[in-house]
């Protein structure tokens, strides 16, 4: 099998006793065997499903998601919360942000990110496969707006100066077919930014397709000119924040 990063071949796959997906079957919770595949070029580790993953199923599952799992563990009474943490999150990456105009959002969920961009951009767009729940979670400034992603992708004309994606792109099967429409719009010196689960068992779930290294990332971003600029490890919990900067 090929590796959906690099396109090299597999050098093992191995049996991994992990979690069901939250939200994504009647199993959540239990233990299953799932296969795991690693690739010795970029050092990604995959699921096998990504040969045959039927996307339109897929979209249809993740945009679950935002109702079966953020909307139930939140609450109103929660929001300045939320958005005080991501305000202190995004404060972490602001010194990487050149060009301050158009901030785009992938995976917006509570749309929290986008809300705290929205104080450092003169627009903040955050991208879902649904928007209901993000519109919803609370009040946005006028400079904020949800949309659908296909929306954005058919209607949008100019330039990205900073695309976010905290937690989204392991969820995806293709990361270049998913990824390649909006890196494509980053302007000189727009950045990509985020964070990425580490591989670990616990992480292994139906909707997780890809883990990524820092040399995995750089593999998958050098291919649309990035360079990185930021990369670091939580060892605690097993997270790899990044930002990458279009050259």
């Amino acid at each position: 099998m090929f590796c959906p990063v690099c396109n090299s071949l597999a050098i093992e796959t191995h049996a991994v006793d992990a979690p069901s997906a939250i939200a994504y079957t009647q199993d959540a919770g239990k233990k299953r065997d799932r296969m795991i595949a690693r690739c010795g070029s970029c050092w990604s580790r995959f699921s096998p499903s990504v040969a045959t993953v039927d996307f339109i199923e897929d979209a249809n599952a993740q945009a679950l998601v935002n109702y079966e799992y953020y909307k139930p563990n939140f609450s109103r009474e929660k929001f300045e919360e939320q958005l005080s943490i991501n305000k202190a999150m995004l404060s972490c990456f602001a010194r990487f942000f050149r060009k301050r105009r158009v901030y785009v959002e992938l995976g917006v969920g509570l749309g929290m990110l986008t809300r705290a961009a929205s104080e450092y951009f003169d627009i903040a767009h955050g991208l879902d496969l649904e928007i209901e729940v993000a519109e919803t979670s609370g009040p946005c400034s006028e400079n904020v707006s949800f949309i659908k992603h296909d929306a954005f992708v058919s209607s949008f004309v100019g330039e990205i100066d900073a695309l976010g994606a905290w937690h989204v792109v392991e969820h995806l099967a293709d990361p270049h077919v998913a990824l390649r429409p909006f890196l494509s719009l980053l302007s000189s010196n727009g950045v990509f930014f985020g964070q990425v689960p580490l591989y670990k068992p616990e992480y292994v779930i139906e909707s997780h397709f890809v883990f990524y290294t820092e040399h995995t990332l750089i593999k998958l971003l050098s291919a649309y000119g990035m360079c990185p600029v930021y990369l670091e490890r939580d060892e605690v919990n097993s997270f790899l924040s990044f930002c990458f900067r279009m050259q």
